[in-house]
Parts: C-alpha cells; sequence; structure tokens
C-alpha cells in the first residue's frame, strides 16, 4: 500500500513537472477568424481564436487535482478570491465590448489561466508538486528554450519546430523582430514563443530558478548538481542575450539583484550566494567574450526611437482609455477600441502596424476591465505577497516571491503577459506558485526528491 502511495505520488510529480516544463510550447489549432478592421503585426493572435495544447494540459492538470487533491481545492480556491473577483468584472465588461464575440473568447483564456493557477496551487499544497521542484522545472524548459533561441540566432532562421509551436521565419520573411548591428541584420531569438519579449520573460523566470539551485546545492554540499545548474545558468543567460529585449536585461538584473540580497539573509544560505556570486561573474565574462559585440550596440537607449517612442504613446492611449472609458471597453477590445475611437492615430501613430496594444500591463487591465478590475487585481497581488507563507523553507518561498514579482515588473513594459496565450499562463502560474506555498497542518511527509530539488519547498 505505501509503495503505491509513492508510486502515485511520484506520477502525479511527473504531470506536473511536465505541465510546467510545457508551458513555452504554443502547439496550436486554429479555429476561426473574428471580424477585424485593421491588420499589425500580431493579428494571428489577436484577430483569430485557436485551441492550444497547453489548454488541454491545463484541463489534464486541473481533472488529477479534483481526483487526487480534493481536500485542498476548498483551500486553493478561497485563496483564489481575487482571480475569481476578477474573472467576474471581465464577464461583465463584455457588456461594453465593440467585439463581444471576441471579448467573449479572450475572456475564456483568461478563465483558463485562472485555472491553471488554481491546479498549480493545488498540487503545491497537497505536496504532490514541491516547490523547489516545480522551479526545477521552469530552469530546465528555459535551458531548452535558450538552446532553441541561440541556433535560431545564429542560424538567422527557425529550425523546423512548427510541431512545437515554433513560427516559421526565413531570412526575408517580414514583420519579424530583428535588430541591426553594424550594418547587419539578426533575428531575434524566440524560441517556440511568439515574440522575442515572451521568450526573455520565460527565460527570466529559468534564470532565477537556475541561481537559485545552484544557491541551494552549493549550501548542501551537492556539487555536482551545482556545477550542472550553473551550466544551465549560462546557457539561459547566452540565451536571454539574444532574444535583445532590453526589457528583459534590465528585469533580470533586477532578478538576480534581488535573489542576492534574500539569500545574504538567510544564513543557510550564505555559502551558496557566495558559489553564487563567483559563477555570476563567470558566467558575465564569457557571455560578453563571446556576445559583447551584439549587447553593446543594443544597450544603447534612445528616448526618440520607435520601441521607446511608443510605448510611451501606447501608454498615453492607455490612461486616456481608463479617465474615457472608467467601466472599460472590454476584456479583448482595447486594440480594436483604440484604433475605432483614433486615440493612435491622433497621437501620430497613422500607419497599420504602428498600431499595437498598450504596452503595460497595468493600464491593459484598468482600460479593458475599468477601474474596478484595476483595483481588485492590484490588491489580490498584494494579497499574494503579504499572506504568511509556510516556515518550512523561507528562502524557497522568496524565490517563488521573485519569480513572480520579475514578471509584474517585466509587465510595465510590455503586454503579453495579459493579451497572449503563453504570457498569461506564464503570470498565473507564477502567482500559482506563491498561492500555494502556505500549505496546511497536518500534510503527509514529502517524497523524496526530483532532479537535485528537495521537497522544502
Amino acid at each position: 500500500m505505501a509503495n503505491s502511495l509513492v508510486v502515485k505520488e511520484r506520477i502525479l510529480r511527473w504531470v506536473g513537472v511536465l505541465f510546467i516544463f510545457a508551458l513555452p510550447f504554443g502547439t496550436k489549432k486554429f479555429l476561426f477568424p473574428f471580424a477585424f478592421p485593421f491588420t499589425n503585426a500580431y493579428v494571428g493572435e489577436y484577430a483569430s481564436a485557436f485551441l492550444y495544447a497547453t489548454d488541454l494540459f491545463t484541463l489534464g492538470l486541473l481533472v488529477l487535482a479534483a481526483f487526487t487533491a480534493s481536500r485542498f481545492l476548498g483551500e486553493t480556491f478561497r485563496r483564489s478570491w481575487g482571480a475569481i473577483l476578477l474573472l467576474v468584472v471581465a464577464l461583465w465588461s463584455i457588456e461594453f465590448a465593440m467585439q463581444v464575440p471576441l471579448g467573449t473568447y479572450v475572456w475564456f483564456r483568461l478563465f483558463v489561466g485562472v485555472v491553471a493557477m488554481m491546479a498549480v496551487a493545488s498540487f503545491i499544497v497537497a505536496r504532490y508538486l514541491p516547490l523547489r521542484t516545480a522551479l526545477g522545472a521552469f530552469g530546465a524548459s528555459a535551458v531548452v528554450q535558450a538552446l532553441i533561441g541561440l541556433a535560431q540566432f545564429y542560424r538567422g532562421r527557425s529550425l523546423g519546430l512548427a510541431f512545437l509551436g515554433e513560427s516559421v521565419v526565413g531570412e526575408t520573411t517580414k514583420n519579424v523582430a530583428r535588430v541591426v548591428i553594424e550594418g547587419a541584420r539578426h533575428l531575434r531569438a524566440y524560441g517556440t514563443l511568439p515574440h522575442a519579449n515572451i521568450l526573455a520573460a520565460f527565460l527570466i523566470t529559468g534564470l532565477i530558478a537556475l541561481a537559485a539551485s545552484i544557491v541551494w546545492n552549493a549550501s548542501e554540499r551537492r556539487w555536482g548538481r551545482a556545477a550542472l545548474s550553473g551550466a544551465g545558468f549560462l546557457a539561459v543567460a547566452a540565451g536571454l542575450v539574444v532574444t535583445f529585449s532590453r526589457s528583459g536585461w534590465i528585469v533580470a538584473a533586477v532578478g538576480i539583484v534581488g535573489l542576492l540580497i534574500m539569500g545574504i539573509t538567510v544564513r543557510a544560505m550564505r555559502r551558496g550566494i557566495a558559489v553564487f556570486a563567483g559563477v555570476l561573474v563567470l558566467t558575465t565574462g564569457i557571455v560578453w567574450a563571446g556576445l559583447g559585440w551584439a549587447i553593446a550596440p543594443r544597450a544603447d537607449l534612445s528616448a526618440t526611437e520607435p520601441s521607446v517612442a511608443h510605448r510611451w504613446i501606447y501608454d498615453q492611449v492607455g490612461v486616456k482609455t481608463i479617465l474615457e472609458r472608467p467601466f472599460g471597453v472590454g476584456i479583448g477590445n482595447q486594440l480594436i477600441e483604440g484604433v475605432a475611437d483614433r486615440r493612435y492615430q491622433l497621437r501620430g501613430l497613422t500607419n497599420p502596424w504602428e498600431w499595437q496594444p498598450i504596452h503595460n500591463l497595468y493600464l491593459m487591465v484598468g482600460a479593458e476591465l475599468g477601474v474596478a478590475g484595476l483595483v481588485i487585481f492590484f490588491i489580490f497581488l498584494l494579497w499574494v505577497f503579504a499572506v504568511r507563507k509556510s516556515p518550512d523553507d523561507p528562502f524557497t518561498n522568496r524565490v517563488a516571491a521573485l519569480v513572480l514579482f520579475s514578471l509584474l515588473v517585466f509587465g510595465l513594459f510590455d503586454h503579453f503577459l495579459w493579451d497572449l496565450q503563453a504570457g498569461r499562463l506564464l503570470l498565473w502560474v507564477a502567482i500559482g506558485l506563491c498561492i500555494g506555498i502556505r500549505a496546511p497542518v497536518g500534510l503527509p511527509k514529502p517524497i523524496p526528491d526530483f532532479a537535485g530539488f528537495s521537497d522544502r519547498g
């Protein structure tokens, strides 16, 4: 009986690990288009309905949680109060939408994200998926994505992984993110995600997880595992560079500095932090030696370049929308309403390719769901960070919070955490890690560790 229970728990653990590992794989099936009066660089995601493989994975994870962790679902549901309220407000916002079918579809996408959050949180509460193991899955998946991204960058085209969600990109494909360095055009790495910035966000979660793994294993004198995590850290750091996402570079720096500060405050982790500091210096030197020629030109930031100037205009559009439409324009309808109301054109953006969503997570929420939705979102996030966590492994708890915090900082510069499938799932799963930390009393002893990530989470 005891052996069959361990086997069951191991299977459930692998299911949770594979779900997180598969988050960046964008395998999807086109269903039908929505009526859109214009086109832009992301028209495929914004103007069409898709069935994603991650939808099926999320449903499967929820069903397993219902059957195997049913006694924890009630607790998880209570912790998800803010997300549930957000779903209610989002559903109500469709009343104000110009494109009701599109709003209904995007509401369903938000629902899938919240379901993923609850399923992951239930697995963590039940300790079928210990927190360190979940973070380890992020790290392992980030290594794979980084290697794909590096290969894309050096080849200048896609690798033929369309079945995993990779966009088909050739050397002359239009509307693809590229950078010009010393007169040469280079493809920005995107992995199996729809854009380089989304890859950067995912790599940041893996970078933090791998950094934490170095700290854990070095503190516990598991030098082989620490070295393996260090190699993964180097690969992900190089992959992050070739996304050429300056927002990603800034957020990664914030996350790593935060990890160093947190580790120093935990006495048991100070040896590991010292080792990680050495790995960080070595990694920085190797990456600069190999890719410094590409980093320096991209690091030059000007307020007049389109990627910066347009973001400022998009933010102005967001503020104007919230002031004029305090009840929101309807979930999924910000872009179409902004163009119809000439919010872009009146600010000098007259070309369709310039019409993009507000590049700020919080202004997007406020514009689409109204002031009520924005307030609920903020209060829920504050509650997630403020709720008392399990005392079992404070450093790991802080690492999970740091992953979420880093994504929320990224949200200041982009929109994909709200309106694109991969980014939305990434955000809600990160929230799920945090709300699943506070385990109830009386849980069974966790089973042995997986791949070097012990069960203290």
